[in-house]
């Protein structure tokens, strides 16, 4: 696919815009619709370098996309140990004294 700088970049921008909302949503719903952001996904070729007016927007770019990564990383960690507790609590096994899961974990 060959495009032109502006349109890569607004590209980019919607799919993070959907990122960082999702992010704040915080609910499962919104964080399992994330999967359709990079199931489809393809970097594009864009035919000439960029041009220095976009340069700053390119910028920005990188800077929000690493804060999104680093915030997916954090939720995919807690989910993680979310999940093992979880896990733990419903392994079928019989318990001698009742077993609760505390929520604000």
């Amino acid at each position: 696919m060959h495009a032109e700088w502006s349109t890569v970049l607004d590209g980019l921008e919607r799919d993070l815009d959907a990122l960082e909302a999702a992010l704040a949503g915080g609910t499962p719903e919104t964080v399992a619709s994330l999967g359709s952001l990079s199931a489809a996904w393809e970097p594009p070729v864009v035919a000439t370098r960029i041009p220095a007016h976009l340069v700053p927007r390119a910028v920005d770019l990188l800077t929000r996309q690493d804060a999104a990564l680093a915030q997916l990383a954090e939720a995919t960690s807690s989910v993680r140990s979310q999940i093992g507790l979880l896990s733990s609590a419903s392994s079928g096994a019989e318990h001698s004294a009742p077993v609760f899961l505390d929520q604000a974990l």
